[in-house]
């Protein structure tokens, strides 16, 4: 049976990753800390509100994510990332959009075969 995903769909490792990179930008100065605040809690409530579809991650996940590294030049989240990407793509009945600010990321998602909207 295929699964129909109607909200975006992230990895549980973003609920983390997302605050890290808004004020990583307010340091560098790319981005006001108001407007982090924003962002913040904006996506902090949609995540605690079901406004995503959650991968968590588990060893199988690890374990997929844990070979990427291998084939392309990612990060370790990145690969998780991808990975869980990758185990939707395996059950889903549609053509998923891989979504991503990153550069190697988008790299390494397009060479696994996804359609990228790499905002980076």
């Amino acid at each position: 049976m295929a699964l129909a995903f109607v909200a975006p769909t992230i990895a549980s490792v973003a609920r983390v990753e997302v605050p890290a990179a808004l004020w990583k930008k307010v340091r560098i100065r790319e981005l006001a800390e108001p407007a982090a605040v924003v962002l913040e809690t904006r996506f902090a409530s949609d995540f605690e509100n079901d406004a995503y579809t959650i991968v968590e991650i588990d060893r199988r996940l690890l374990a997929s994510a844990a070979e990427l590294p291998r084939r392309h030049s990612l990060a370790s989240l990145d690969a998780i990332h991808l990975a869980c990407a990758a185990a939707i793509r395996d059950i889903a009945s549609d053509q998923i959009e891989f979504v991503c600010a990153d550069r190697a990321l988008a790299l390494a998602a397009e060479a696994e075969g996804f359609e990228v909207n790499a905002l980076a």
